[in-house]
This record gives structure tokens, sequence and C-alpha cells, in this order.
């Protein structure tokens, strides 16, 4: 089954469109950043399902030097060695500028490529067949290299109070997305994780809930600035970090994959 058929398609906008950068504290986007920078080798990265192409915007330095000219003779500032799957194509205008390849599907790679670093941020939730998609690109990643894998979290305190009260809504982002296909706990994704014997996870964290964006543009910047505004995230991030089944908003791991050596050792 190729990700044309794995992804799930009508939605209501594009990818670009439908999700916005979340980059403050306790956010996933900041997490997977700063995840990424740390690493010892970032080396070729594979971004499957880049949404709007947030970890390009920010991944790289603004200096960094521009993509050769395009075939229309204009200079594009992509990201070398960073290579996005995006099978809606209504998505590959905006992305285009910032990858320096585009592909629909992961077998349209060749065969042999391999990378260093692969994303699946918050991308299995949409599949039919979560388990294969993660399979496919545990096969892209090269012995000892680094794998994110982001899910919401569906027994978040706000969903569980929701299904307490009776109702289930789906709605346009967030847990209960209207696309999304199935729904993860910090148990099933750890089970699903496991099911790839290539993988060790190296460490797990939880993201909070980006309440900022609730606020009316106009008034974001300024309540984010405010003492009551910082304590109350940093005690939301202490919440998930203590009890990440509850507070939680999604459920984030970096991963690496065994090399040869390891896999026959274990």
């Amino acid at each position: 089954m190729s990700v044309h058929e794995l992804f799930q398609t009508t939605h209501e906008l594009p990818p670009h469109e439908r999700y916005t950068e979340k980059l403050s504290p306790g956010s996933s986007h900041a997490w997977a950043l700063a995840t990424l920078r740390a690493l010892p080798r970032l080396g070729n990265l594979l971004d499957i399902g880049p949404g709007s192409g947030i970890i390009a915007q920010h991944l790289y330095p603004r200096e960094r030097p521009p993509h050769p000219a395009s075939e229309s003779g204009n200079e594009s500032p992509t990201i070398p060695h960073m290579v996005a799957v995006e099978p809606d194509r209504s998505s590959w205008d905006h992305l285009t500028p910032l990858y320096p390849r585009l592909v629909a599907d992961i077998d349209d790679l060749p065969a042999e490529e391999r990378f260093d670093t692969v994303l699946l941020l918050d991308v299995l939730e949409h599949v039919v067949t979560p388990g294969q998609l993660l399979a496919s690109a545990v096969v892209r990643l090269k012995p000892e290299g680094h794998l994110l894998v982001s899910v919401p979290n569906i027994a978040h305190i706000a969903i569980r109070l929701v299904l307490l009260a009776g109702f289930f809504p789906r709605m346009a982002k967030g847990p209960l997305d209207r696309t999304h296909l199935h729904f993860f706990t910090r148990t099933t994704i750890r089970s699903l994780l496991a099911s790839c014997s290539d993988l060790e996870i190296l460490t797990e964290w939880s993201s909070i809930a980006p309440l900022e964006l609730l606020l009316p543009p106009s008034i974001r910047q300024t309540t984010e600035c405010t003492w009551f505004w910082r304590l109350t995230r940093r005690l939301h991030i202490e919440l998930a970090r203590l009890l990440p089944g509850f507070f939680g908003y999604q459920i984030l791991f970096l991963l690496r994959k065994r090399s040869k050596s390891g896999n026959q050792n274990s």
C-alpha cells in the first residue's frame, strides 16, 4: 500500500494551511527543533508529512547558502540534504521553496537511498496502517540513524473530561482532528514503536496544549510576555513531565535505529 493510499485526503484545507507553527516553550515544534540541533549528526534528513514546512523554515540559519537555481532561473533558499514526502500536491507550491526535493510517496525515492534522520511528526494518526508507514520509515533510516515521532495524546485530561460528559467532537485540528484515523495513548504508541525491533527509544517527552493559539493574534504576544502566563506555562510543563498520561498534549519520542551488530548481539 502506497502513502497515497495510506493518507487520509478528504480534509477541508491542504496541510500547509491547516497546521500552524507552535514554537513556544513546551510545544512539539520547539522540542523537535531543539532535539534535531542537539543530534551529533543531522546528515541527510527525510521529513515525512511536512505540513507547512515548519521544520524546514527554522532548522537552518537564514544565511544558509541557497539551493542551485531552479528551472525558472530563480534561486530558492532551500535546505541542503533535506527531502520531504508530501502526498497532497496542493501543498507543493508552498513547500518547493523550502525543500531541495519533494516526492509524493516514499517509494518514489531511489530504492537504495538512506537517511541519517527521519521525521514522523504528527503523521501516524493520519494513516490507515501506521505500523506499515513506521516500518517504511525505519527501512529508510541508516543504522545508528535517528527517528523523531510525535502523536497526539487521546488520553489528555481535556479529552477525558469531554468523554466523561458524553461527547466525542471532531474538530479542525488537535487530538480530535476529524482527519485522524487512529488515536494513541502512551501505551499504544509505545506498543507500536516496540513492534519495530530495529528501534530503541532514547528519550520520551510530552508537549503541552498550545493555549496561546486560543488568544486573538492582536493580544497574543502581549499576553505571553506577562509573568502570570509564563508561570502558568511553566506549571503546565511540569505537570506534563510528572503526569504525561494526563497532561501531555502530544507524546514525543527520539529513537535510534540499532546497528546490524547490535541486532545480532540482542
